[in-house]
């Protein structure tokens, strides 16, 4: 099975309720990146990696072995993919964009990676929010602050310049569009998601 037919399958295999499949996801992730990778005005020759790693980032959700064991995700589609004869750059990307995945743990080391990690994550605060759940207490099912964290984390260790709040803004805008049914009240989730990084960064 090629990592397009595995990207295909993931059409029948839900994200969460009124988010659409992880398929869509996908989606959302690779728009991500296109803008990220034009406001941190990266070299235009890693573009073609990027967008083939945002497009390919959780094909191995549907393997079998991923499937016995989870914590395999990211290696595996890495794996399949240099098997496929896809660059170092793309298989890489795919492999790291899942880090970090805790506290200590390495942060991406490639640009392509670290730009895929801050999409994942981005998309999953904005699509979480837009939905109305929040971290409270220790209440945290979808690990937000974790993502938080991570994406404070890479940005600096980059020493990149990226306004994460324009960013914010630019995806309020986009997912409001895609998701009519939520009633997204752009403002309300601007202030909310702005609050809460300000808070990850007050933590960290």
């Amino acid at each position: 099975v090629s990592s397009l037919e595995r990207c295909s399958k993931l059409r029948n295999v839900t994200f969460a309720k009124e988010l659409g499949t992880i398929y869509d996801r996908v989606k959302r992730i690779e728009w991500l990146s296109e803008v990220l990778f034009k406001q941190l005005n990266i070299s235009d020759l890693l573009l073609d990696d990027v967008r083939i790693a945002s497009s390919l980032c959780k094909h191995d959700l549907v393997s079998q072995i991923v499937s016995e064991f989870p914590e395999l995700q990211g290696l595996m589609g890495s794996k399949y993919l240099l098997e496929e004869g896809k660059s170092r750059e793309v298989s890489l990307s795919v492999l790291e964009h899942y880090l970090p995945r805790g506290a200590g743990d390495d942060l991406p080391k490639s640009t392509g990676g670290s730009i895929l990690a801050l999409s994942e994550r981005l998309e999953l605060l904005i699509s979480i929010f837009a939905k109305g759940d929040r971290p409270s207490g220790s209440s945290d099912p979808y690990a937000l602050r974790r993502a938080g964290n991570g994406i404070l984390q890479i940005v600096w260790e980059r020493e990149w310049k990226l306004d994460i709040l324009k960013l914010l803004e630019k995806g309020i805008n986009n997912w409001s569009n895609k998701f009519p049914k939520l009633g997204i009240n752009r403002v309300r989730l601007y202030n909310d998601l702005s609050e809460f990084f300000r808070q990850r960064f007050i933590s960290l």
